[in-house]
Parts: structure tokens; C-alpha cells; sequence
């Protein structure tokens, strides 16, 4: 028996195109890993490569890694049921939504897939397919720790390699999906597993290393959260004398625990990603954020200080945002010399409490759930929605602003002559390709 693995390319427009998101499929990797042996795995991620008009496979599975690809993926999973190959979708917009993706499939797995994937395959040898797999969120201490990297064509990611410690979060904001699909409570590796995974990155993955040498991406959404687990990670990497750069997606806890921030420069960190998202208190109050603005300049300092690069995230469109929230924010980034920063629309994704609310009030501009088509706009960069204290074409107008005025020349100029001697030549280099990339965004639009 032979199973094929898909992950499809992003939409076509904004951030998940341009910026390239080229990160390798760490959730294929992990279903491979569990498929029982003497089931023959491949996997194709179209991010990187095209993907065959024709597949010779008994058995296909696509991941709707976010909502924007959705529509990509579902076009998949008809060409390849019109072959006669059946179709299992998995992913956070199946989750969220399993009676329009069963339009599409044979079978859907809500939720993370480790643990099911293996009854789905039996169930699907024996000829008893379900239409639906409920996954249980999975004991991440009795996931395999070594993985066929040799299914992926490693050399085509742009992006350091990745590892995972944990999974869920506690802070549950309004928007975010994270918590609908993983949980609130955060579940951890093994030590000894994520130093086998750490060892198999080194003597596995050389075609990567040979070309970012020795930086990780730590696929953790919220790393610094669980401040004790996070303390004695790093303390034992730095314990083991484990080499290595790494980045990550990080709470503003990383920077307020003075421990936790010499760990974190001790154990290799040279550059976070903060969702910020907004200036404004009652903004993040209106999301459910726990995190204090008035506390952000200090942090971005305190990183930069201890030689990490700050990658920030905002989000614009909150029902507190009027219209010189774009100026505030870019004036915000450039004061405190972000190295990089994504700016986005406020965008409801299925699953989260934001959708619920949204659709409640009839604020979509669309209803994309009875045109699955229009999924596609839900990019984080085109308005899907009414805001409350401006036009959809102002929002749309203040992202596009941004981005020209935070990645103009001057603006590039200004914040690399700041770090130019506080960072090394290789951390410069990867700076200057990222803020390069995003002077580069397609406009945003008005679905």
C-alpha cells in the first residue's frame, strides 16, 4: 500500500504568498512518522515544488495548513478523487469546519492527527473508512522523535529547519485558532526527545545545514509561556553544550523574566517573533490578550540588548483602531528600530471565537460559507470585514501604508545603521533578505 502526503501552496495574494511561509511541513513529517511500516509514505508540498497532474497511490491526505488554502486544497482533492484515488483532509479549516470539507473528501480528521492516523489507514486497508476521525489531543511524550527527513527535498526550503517542544496555549486570544486546535494547555516534549530530534537535525538534515548552517526554528507558539519548562530546556542546552541558533514565536514572557532572557542568549536565541498586534490597551483587552503596551518598547530593548533580533506582528481593523492607528504604529516600530515587522488585517478564521462574533453580527463582507472560493481572501492581508471606526477601503489603504513607509529606503536606512554593529554579518544579511521581501507585497485589496 502506497499513501501520498499533500500540503498546498498559499493563495496567491499577501503575506502567505510573498513573505513565502516556505517552512518545511513539520505536520507530514509527523504523520509519516506514525504510519505503520510497510505502507510506502511520499510527500509533495507544493510550496516548493509542483505538484504531478497524476498520482500512482492508493491513499492521498492533504493538510489545510490555514483557511487561505483551503480552496487550493479542496481543487486538489477533486482532481485526485476524479482519478479514483480517495481523499483524507486534515488541518485547522477542516477542524473547524468538517461538513464543507466532507464535500470534498472521503474522510476528515479533526483536529492534530498523530493519534488516528494509524485507524485511518487500517480502517481504509479493510475497506471501512469513516467519514469522520475525532483525534484526541496526543500525549506529545509518546510521539516518535525520529523522522523520515528524507521524504522532503530539504534543499528547497529557504527557511532554518524546525523542531517542536510543545503545543497549545494558554492565552487564548480572541482571534487566534491555535487554542480552538491545539488546546489551552500546554503539552511537552521529553527532554531526551527533543535532544534525539536536535542530534537527528544535525546528522540528518546536511543539505539544510550546508545552507543556514546551524539555526532551528522552534515551531512553539507561545515559547517562554511555561516559564519553568522553558528554564530547564535552555538550561539544559547550554548544560549539554548543544551549538546551535534559533528562533522562535515567543511571548513577552521571554524578555520579563531576567533568567529566562539570559537562558535564552546563553542557549543560542538570536531572534523572536512577538504578536505585538496592537498599541492599544483596549485593543487587547478586546482580544483577550493578557500582554501590556505600555511594556513593549522595554522588551524590544531588553532582546535587542541581549543580541536577538525582534520580528513584531500588528494587527489593524480591532474595534478601538480609528484611522491614525497606522501612523502610531509605524511611528511605534521605527522608534524602537524593529528589525522586522508584519502588519495584517483583522481577519476571523473559522474556529475562533472572532468568526463566531463576527458572523453574529453580520460584519463579513462576503460569506465565504457559501462560496468556498472566497476563502482564499482570508490571507491576513485583504479586508474581509466592516471595522468599526473605518471604511473597508481605509483599512485596506492604511496596510498598503504601512508597509511603503516602514520598508521605504529611509526607513531600511535608519533602523540598519542602528544595528549594523550590534548584529553579526550573517543576522544582518538575513534581516536586510527578509525587510527586502516585504517591500515586495502585493497591494492589499477590499474582498
Amino acid at each position: 500500500m502506497k499513501v501520498t502526503l499533500l500540503e498546498p501552496a498559499f493563495n496567491g495574494r499577501g503575506i502567505v504568498k510573498q513573505y513565502g511561509f516556505k517552512v518545511l511541513p513539520y505536520g507530514l513529517l509527523q504523520l509519516a512518522s506514525v504510519t505503520p511500516p510497510g505502507i510506502e509514505v511520499e510527500i509533495f508540498d507544493e510550496k516548493v515544488e509542483p505538484l504531478p497532474e497524476t498520482l500512482e497511490t492508493d491513499l492521498i491526505g492533504i493538510s489545510v495548513f490555514t483557511t487561505a488554502n483551503a480552496p487550493r486544497a479542496y481543487e486538489l482533492a477533486a482532481r485526485y478523487r476524479s482519478q479514483g484515488i480517495p481523499v483524507v483532509l486534515g488541518g485547522t479549516h477542516p477542524s473547524a469546519l468538517p461538513e464543507e470539507a466532507l464535500r470534498f473528501a472521503d474522510s476528515v480528521v479533526l483536529g492534530e492527527g498523530e493519534v488516528v492516523w494509524p485507524e485511518v489507514l487500517k480502517d481504509f486497508q479493510r475497506g471501512a473508512l469513516k467519514p469522520l476521525y475525532a483525534a484526541p489531543l496526543p500525549d506529545l511524550t509518546e510521539l516518535p522523535s525520529r523522522h523520515p527527513w528524507h521524504l522532503l527535498k530539504t534543499e528547497r526550503y529557504p527557511a532554518p529547519t524546525v523542531l517542536q517542544t510543545t503545543r497549545g496555549c494558554p492565552i487564548g486570544c480572541e482571534f487566534c485558532s491555535v487554542t480552538s486546535f491545539n488546546g489551552k494547555k500546554m503539552r511537552h516534549k521529553r527532554f531526551d526527545q527533543i535532544f534525539q530530534e536536535l542530534e537527528e537535525l544535525f546528522t540528518v538534515q546536511q543539505s539544510v545545514y550546508a545552507r543556514v548552517a546551524d539555526t532551528v526554528f522552534f515551531l512553539d507558539d507561545s515559547f517562554g509561556t511555561d516559564v519553568l519548562f522553558y528554564k530547564a530546556l535552555m538550561q539544559a542546552m547550554v548544560e549539554r553544550g548543544v551549538k546551535i541558533r534559533w528562533v522562535t514565536q515567543a511571548t513577552t514572557a521571554i524578555a520579563q523574566k531576567s533568567e529566562l532572557l539570559t537562558l535564552a542568549q546563553k542557549s543560542g536565541c538570536v531572534g523572536v517573533l512577538i504578536g505585538f498586534e496592537s498599541l492599544s490597551q483596549e485593543s487587547l483587552r478586546e482580544a483577550d490578550k493578557s500582554y501590556k503596551a505600555r511594556q513593549y518598547e522595554e522588551i524590544i530593548k531588553k532582546l535587542h540588548d541581549h543580541g536577538m533580533g525582534v520580528e513584531g506582528t500588528f494587527i489593524f481593523g480591532f474595534d478601538h483602531d480609528d484611522e491614525g492607528v497606522f501612523e502610531r504604529t509605524v511611528e511605534f516600530c521605527e522608534r524602537t528600530r524593529l528589525n522586522v515587522a508584519q502588519f495584517s488585517a483583522l481577519t476571523p478564521l473559522p474556529g475562533t471565537r472572532l468568526f463566531e462574533r463576527f458572523r453574529a453580527e453580520g460584519r463579513f463582507l462576503d460569506e465565504p460559507w457559501r462560496d468556498y472560493r472566497l476563502w482564499a481572501k482570508f490571507n491576513l492581508f485583504e479586508v474581509v470585514i466592516r471595522p468599526k471606526q473605518m471604511s473597508p477601503e481605509r483599512l485596506a489603504e492604511g496596510l498598503q501604508w504601512t508597509y511603503r513607509t516602514f520598508y521605504s529606503l529611509p526607513s531600511l536606512a535608519r533602523r540598519f545603521s542602528h544595528h549594523l554593529f550590534r548584529q553579526s554579518v550573517r543576522d544582518t544579511l538575513v534581516t536586510w533578505t527578509l525587510n527586502w521581501g516585504f517591500r515586495h507585497l502585493r497591494e492589499p485589496a477590499v474582498c
